[in-house]
């Protein structure tokens, strides 16, 4: 039975989000790109809020859970992730409909992302589902808005003493 691990899932997913084509706004230099290792993307973008244009992060945001028995070797996961893209509050950025444009191109991305991820073809070997489930953004912080989505992975995991 193939299995795989959380580390893997995650640069499979970040591989596939880099290499979407944005529906809106598709110019070079505004591609999904994930945010440094050495940061948060809240604590960079706060810093950084003009070049946060479609940066995100991917996080694990649960403990793993272990269904019934299935195999000595291999365990079944079902682990919780969560992507986090950020949106500047830039004027004109998004077009002259400011906000409202903004919005368009925040829930046209969602899309494409929640298909990315969700898509069968782009799960790796042992991976068995990837449910996503997009959250409302955040719209709190006055110069970056947040897009979340909630990502169940169900993989199976090699035990670790075989």
């Amino acid at each position: 039975m193939p299995t795989t691990t959380f580390e893997a899932i995650r640069d499979q997913m970040i591989t596939k989000l880099e290499a979407i084509t944005p529906a809106i706004l598709a110019a070079p230099g505004q591609e999904f790109r994930r945010v440094g290792r050495r940061f948060r993307l809240r604590e960079w973008a706060a810093g950084n809020p003009d070049g946060a244009f479609r940066k995100f992060e991917i996080m694990r945001s649960g403990i793993a859970e272990e269904p019934p028995f299935m195999d000595p070797s291999v365990f079944e996961l079902n682990e919780a992730a969560a992507i986090t893209v950020a949106y500047p509050r830039t004027v004109g950025l998004y077009g002259q409909g400011d906000l409202d444009d903004m919005e368009d191109v925040i829930r046209s991305d969602a899309l494409q992302i929640r298909d990315t991820v969700f898509s069968p073809g782009n799960y790796v070997s042992g991976q068995s589902l990837a449910r996503v489930t997009i959250q409302p953004p955040d719209r709190e912080l006055p110069g970056v808005w947040y897009q979340t989505f909630e990502v169940l992975l169900i993989y199976t995991a090699a035990q670790t003493l075989v």
